[in-house]
């Protein structure tokens, strides 16, 4: 009777003996001896070997996964793919270095379905930029096109490595994607990346718009303000996230704009933690000079810290006539601080129409001396004694 050992995996790879290592890729004795079987059915490339490499899939205890994979890879047969894929959802895309290797030597049949995950794990950067990775190397049409869609603010986290791939390639196409997100956001960190990608791609403003968010992405403040209307939009954003830095500059860039859009948001920091912000805001509103912010601006010239009133109360003095309605209103105020700054505020502005109502308070002690500096802002001199 015969004594059979085990395979010789040499002999059965010189002999270019796939079935042979089919065979040996079950041989449980030796998993050293099953391993170069499946390391060998990798070289030759057998499709006839893809069936058996999946089928050692299934069995999570085998501990040759990685292998198997890798062999499958090798062998370029697309009905790989789809098994490939599962384990990489299931698993995620950190922990599956030998899939993406396998989809990657697989190549063009693995660009869909990589896409297909891509756009499932698009908010998870780790595993998004592994796969952007494969996608890329593939160099086929469909995954650029992939690529290209997701630039967008709405994957802050991808966007640079997106658009620095997209450059790599050359593709053109990308540059109206590139070009919506730089308006759509370009007060955030990763604009001025994208414009430098753009820059590359020689392309340059076509707009006002596109002119203010090109100024954003580069934080020139100065010639921001001077662009306008169109950057009104752009800023206010910077208004609610960002560096204090940044949210002073969008500040006082909107308030050399001049553009009532800001009023509420402006209005909303008046109540910052910050004075410095506070103070801006104060100025700013100041400058754009509109009635809607006066009943804010009331407010803080009485409830808040002195360079925050300081600058609120000229604030109503540069907005002028418009603040002269709602400061009369607060003289009927039951606190004597609101009464006081409104009367102090109206005599600087120095409206006629605040004369009589001013002269009506004389008896209000509590008014003294601002009332009486009012009135003679004014142009009211008390009568002389007669004897």
């Amino acid at each position: 009777m015969p004594l059979f050992g085990p395979p010789n995996i040499n002999k059965l790879k010189s002999r270019l003996d796939i079935k042979g290592l089919i065979k040996a890729v079950y041989y449980t004795k030796d998993a050293g001896i099953r391993d170069q079987a499946i390391e060998a059915l990798g070289e030759l490339g057998g499709r006839a070997a893809t069936e058996p490499l999946l089928s050692l899939l299934e069995d999570e205890g085998c501990g040759c996964e990685a292998l198997a994979v890798t062999a499958l890879g090798k062998i370029k047969d697309e009905r790989a793919v789809p098994v490939i894929i599962d384990r990489i959802r299931e698993r995620g895309a950190v922990s599956c270095s030998a899939e993406l290797s396998a989809l990657q030597d697989i190549g063009i049949p693995a660009v869909e379905p990589l896409l297909d995950v891509l756009r499932e794990k698009a908010q998870d950067a780790k595993q998004a930029l592994l796969l952007i990775k494969v996608l890329e190397r593939s160099g086929d049409e469909r995954a650029i096109a992939g690529i290209r869609d997701l630039v967008s603010p709405k994957y802050p986290s991808l966007i640079i490595h997106l658009a620095d791939v997209l450059d790599r390639l050359g593709d053109k196409l990308s540059v109206p994607p590139l070009v919506s997100a730089l308006k759509a956001a370009p007060g955030e960190p990763w604009s001025a990346h994208v414009l430098n990608v753009l820059k590359r791609m020689q392309w340059q403003p076509g707009d006002q718009e596109e002119e203010a968010a090109v100024l954003l992405a580069e934080r020139n403040w100065e010639r921001l303000a001077g662009v306008g209307e169109p950057a009104v939009d752009l800023l206010i954003p910077l208004l609610r996230k960002g560096p204090a830095a940044e949210t002073l500059k969008a500040v006082e860039t909107l308030g050399h704009i001049g553009d009532d859009r800001a009023v509420e948001p402006l209005s909303a920091l008046l109540g910052s933690r910050r004075p410095e912000i506070a103070t801006a805001v104060a100025r700013a509103l100041g400058d754009i000079g509109s009635s809607l912010t006066v009943e804010s601006l009331l407010q803080y010239a009485v409830d808040s810290e002195a360079q925050v009133k300081a600058e609120a109360e000229k604030a109503m003095i540069k907005i002028g006539g418009s603040a002269v309605r709602p400061l009369l209103e607060q003289l009927n105020s039951s606190n004597p601080f609101e009464r006081k700054a409104a009367v102090r505020i109206l005599g600087e502005i120095g409206d006629e129409r605040a004369l009589q109502p001013l002269m009506s308070a004389q008896d209000d002690n509590s008014l003294q001396p601002e009332l009486q500096a009012s009135l003679e802002q004014l142009g009211w001199r008390p009568p002389e004694n007669e004897n």
